[in-house]
């Protein structure tokens, strides 16, 4: 019982690093992407 347990919680922790690493590249890419394109097109 006590296993299971920690293995649950365990499980949202592998998700929110997923998560912030999938994340984070795609809101640099938001905010840079245009400035990136600025820059290469000016």
């Amino acid at each position: 019982m006590l296993e299971t347990r920690a293995s649950i919680s365990k499980l949202p922790l592998k998700i929110s690093i997923i998560s912030v690493l999938f994340f984070v590249p795609l809101l640099l890419l938001i905010i840079l992407g245009p400035v990136i394109i600025r820059y290469f097109l000016g």
